[in-house]
């Protein structure tokens, strides 16, 4: 989404709710960002029990990784771009990693020698 306040996540969160089988555990990852902690989203939470939050640890690099990978991986798409399934999520993944694979040094670079 254009913006990251509380309102977009709560939308998020109700679009997963609509669209999701209801027998699914829904087991989200969030940073600490204040959007992910505000007391509507809190209130919603306590309604909605099949969600389950998981805080990563503060400064996470690891996650800043991903990010940046995911970025990377819809740089040849349009910009804000979406993958509409699972399928297509592995088509970009395996295509992202062919292309890695065809830009690694064939010779061993000189700091590796």
């Amino acid at each position: 989404m254009a913006r990251r306040r509380h309102r977009e996540f709560l939308n998020f969160l109700r679009r997963l709710d609509r669209e999701l089988p209801a027998h699914l555990d829904l087991h989200l990852i969030v940073d600490h960002y204040g959007t992910h902690q505000k007391p509507e989203g809190k209130a919603w939470l306590v309604k909605h029990p099949r969600f389950l939050r998981h805080f990563i640890p503060s400064s996470s690099a690891w996650l800043n990784r991903i990010e940046r990978w995911l970025r990377e991986l819809m740089q040849p798409r349009p910009r804000r771009g979406s993958l509409y399934g699972v399928e297509e999520l592995a088509a970009a993944i395996e295509e992202y990693r062919q292309k890695a694979h065809r830009n690694e040094p064939t010779q061993p670079t000189q700091a590796a020698r």
